[in-house]
């Protein structure tokens, strides 16, 4: 029961924490939109309707980035895969002749990750601009 007392008074705490902080967030949101109408009431608008824009047009760009990243990093490991395997069994692709072969899988396994990288680039520059 000792357990479940601190538990519970633990839950406690980080609920009033956390309503302390939903009400001091929402209050400074409030005096700073009501400070920014009386400075100057258009700029507020154009500040209220811009930022949350700009907000959800980036996290949908977060996320395009984020699932480009990891093809890129899979399309990377891959490739060192690829060498790695050659690299290890150099005995047994050099007995097979097969030097052509994981020379030109690792090409193909670079040129995908080229390919990646530059739309990870491509994607990139309008945002960054």
């Amino acid at each position: 029961t000792s357990r479940l007392s601190a538990d519970c008074e633990k839950v406690t705490s980080q609920v009033e924490l956390n309503v302390n902080v939903l009400l001091r967030s929402l209050l400074q949101a409030l005096f700073t939109l009501g400070f920014m109408f009386y400075i100057n009431w258009k700029l507020m608008l154009t500040a209220f309707i811009s930022v949350p824009t700009v907000t959800v047009l980036s996290k949908a760009f977060g996320a395009i980035m984020r699932r480009l990243s990891k093809k890129t990093q899979k399309a990377l490991a891959k490739s060192n895969s690829s060498a790695e395997e050659a690299i290890a069994a150099v005995r047994t692709v050099k007995s097979f002749a097969a030097e052509r072969e994981e020379s030109s899988r690792y090409s193909h396994e670079l040129k995908e990750y080229q390919r990646l990288t530059m739309v990870t680039a491509g994607d990139y520059s309008p945002y960054a601009a």
